[in-house]
């Protein structure tokens, strides 16, 4: 399965500069959360200056502030990064921010596949115990519909859309519950441990995931 990612890595950028995505129709547009925030909010952080790039661009995670909406239907997730954000256009644009948020959305290692931030964190850095389950990814942005796919890894099937806003240096993604299916084993109780590898789309730059577990508490 590292493999598999590392593959990806490398195969979405070719294709991106080869092709441009299909944005005819998206039957899982949600409406945005006008305002960050919510309930349940957490504060996870990420070490600055933590970066492995070669390029003189890279993407450095600072923090991630989580929420669960009033409605309990949406993850808000805020991530503020330790330098400008770019949208992704298509490989175009070498400085877009792209790669994987993957989640462990029942919280058990024992199911899902090993997560990418293992494959690609610098020597010596702390490894993630997670079994992730669902991964949402960057590199796909929807211009027209401002989403992100989310994918079930064990299965690999589309589960759903995350809404996307990118800002001068951070992003908020509006993430539905519903793309985490029951059927999968996950009891839509709100809690979830995550992980990120972002960067460009030469390479990645950045991994960030120890002690990010998010806890809701719906059920």
């Amino acid at each position: 399965m590292k493999v598999r990612k590392i593959l990806l890595f490398t195969m979405i950028i070719v294709l991106l500069l080869l092709t441009t995505l299909s944005c005819a129709t998206n039957p899982y547009t949600i409406p945005l959360v006008e305002e960050l925030g919510g309930k349940n909010g957490q504060h996870f952080t990420d070490p600055a200056n933590d970066t492995f790039g070669m390029e003189e661009f890279q993407y450095d995670i600072l923090s991630v502030d989580m929420f669960i909406d009033e409605t309990e239907s949406y993850f808000i997730m805020h991530i503020i990064f330790n330098n400008p954000v770019y949208i992704p256009n298509n490989g175009f644009d070498m400085e877009g921010l792209v790669g994987y948020l993957e989640i462990d959305a029942d919280q058990d290692p024992a199911t899902g596949i090993e997560p990418s931030v293992n494959s690609f964190a610098p020597m010596g850095e702390p490894l993630s115990n997670m079994g992730v389950d669902y991964t949402i990814q960057f590199f796909e942005y929807d211009a027209t519909f401002h989403t992100l796919p989310v994918y079930d890894e064990v299965l690999w099937t589309l589960t759903g859309y995350a809404n996307i806003i990118y800002d001068e240096t951070s992003c908020t993604l509006q993430i539905p519950l519903s793309a985490f299916p029951d059927s999968n084993g996950y009891d839509n109780d709100g809690n979830i441990d995550f992980g990120f590898v972002l960067g460009t789309y030469p390479e990645p730059t950045d991994v960030a995931h120890e002690g990010f577990s998010y806890s809701a508490g719906l059920i």
